[in-house]
């Protein structure tokens, strides 16, 4: 086997691999919503905005936000969650949390226009704030500034080791992240939701490595056992 062929081989080989080795997404929201203590049958899933607070009077709101992970999704070595703040309603400084869906708990496939306080999955009904044990923590953030006008189209992230581990551990595509507020005063902000037009939808940034295709795989052996073969 000629020098250049074998250069052109091994180019080639090499070439499918590194196609397949790391691939960055941004992934928007599949669905979004807030549920309400206060309203605890109502759904907001056409919303603008994912109201998010814990008040004084024990009232409070959350968000939902599902995502789903690419068809040829293998491992995530790097994972960050995105949203906008599209509304300050108060003067004080806020504090969020950042929860998972946990990939056992039920109400995977939870709906847009149909989840509730009532209905969602993972929701402590009893607090205006937590989450049950199928929830687990992956994060945190602030939103700072006076009223109507400090952070308003800031973009909010979290990019945390225990988010890329749940994100990791997820086996049926469906990624869904919830926001509370761990404050009792009465902050009320919001975050925008897909249905926004001003503001971009919840994002999740991810660079993965891809599960390769049969195909690939195929076209990896056979170039792999062409040069051994030659090499005899």
């Amino acid at each position: 086997m000629g020098k250049f062929n074998k250069i052109l081989v091994i180019g080639l080989v090499l070439g499918l691999v590194s196609t397949s080795w790391a691939t960055v997404v941004t992934l928007d929201a599949v669905a979004d919503s807030h549920v309400a203590s206060n309203s605890a049958d109502y759904n907001y899933g056409t919303e603008t905005g994912l109201s998010v607070y814990n008040k004084s009077t024990n009232t409070g709101c959350k968000a939902y936000m599902r995502f789903e992970l690419p068809a040829d999704f293998g491992t995530a070595t790097s994972a960050t969650m995105r949203i906008v703040v599209s509304y300050q309603g108060k003067p004080w400084n806020s504090s969020y949390n950042v929860y998972g869906l946990n990939d056992t708990a039920s109400g995977q496939d939870w709906g847009e226009t149909t989840i509730t306080w009532n209905n969602a999955p993972a929701n402590d009904t009893s607090s205006s704030s937590d989450f049950t044990s199928d929830a687990t923590n992956v994060g945190s953030f602030g939103v700072t500034g006076y009223k109507h006008v400090n952070e308003v189209g800031a973009a909010k992230t979290v990019s945390t080791a225990e988010l890329l581990s749940f994100i990791n551990a997820d086996t049926d595509r469906a990624v869904t992240l919830m926001i509370n507020d761990i404050n009792t005063y009465n902050a009320s902000n919001a975050f925008a939701s897909r249905e926004n037009t001003t503001y971009a939808a919840p994002q999740l940034v991810m660079d993965y490595t891809p599960i390769p295709e049969p195909a690939t795989i195929g076209l990896l052996t056979l170039g792999f056992g062409f040069l051994y073969r030659r090499r005899k």
